[in-house]
């Protein structure tokens, strides 16, 4: 979205088409993820960024490019539609390591699955009921610790 922004603040008056992998929220601000939502300072649509509709766009939810012939200068989406382009941006941020049985913190729906596991105190694998429950924070860094105060916060 930022780059769509910039392209339009330039200049741009053509078509421009914004492809994303999630299916059902049109795209976000993630650091209020980590912040404002999972503590419940904002609710979830405060975090939503301008709607395509602001920059005269078209936004295909649910696919992924899959493909690039620069040649043809055509993206191919997992749906095998082919969008030509005469410029393109690949802006396809970063993918976080996985852990077994850990929460990673990408889109909403992580931040209200990880919502409600702080706030029902436990979840059943890590003890039952009366159980005191101990949350690890991967990552020191900026993220790590908004998810950490958020966590403190609901005991």
């Amino acid at each position: 979205m930022r780059a769509a922004e910039a392209l339009r603040r330039e200049g741009l008056a053509g078509s421009l088409t914004l492809v994303g992998a999630e299916t059902h929220w049109p795209p976000f601000d993630r650091p209020p993820l980590s912040k404002q939502v999972l503590s419940g300072a904002w609710p979830e649509d405060k975090a939503r960024l301008r709607v395509a509709e602001d920059l005269a766009a078209v936004l295909l939810l649910g696919v992924r490019a899959v493909a690039l012939d620069t040649t043809a200068k055509v993206v191919v989406l997992d749906d095998d539609q082919a969008l030509p382009y005469d410029g393109l941006v690949i802006a396809t941020g970063a993918t976080p390591r996985s852990l077994p049985g850990a929460v990673t913190l990408r889109s909403i729906d992580d931040s209200r699955h990880l919502t409600s596991v702080l706030t029902a105190g436990c979840r059943p694998s890590w003890g039952g009921p009366g159980v005191q429950t101990r949350v690890g924070v991967v990552g020191a860094g900026v993220l790590g610790g908004a998810v950490g105060a958020p966590a403190r916060g609901v005991g």
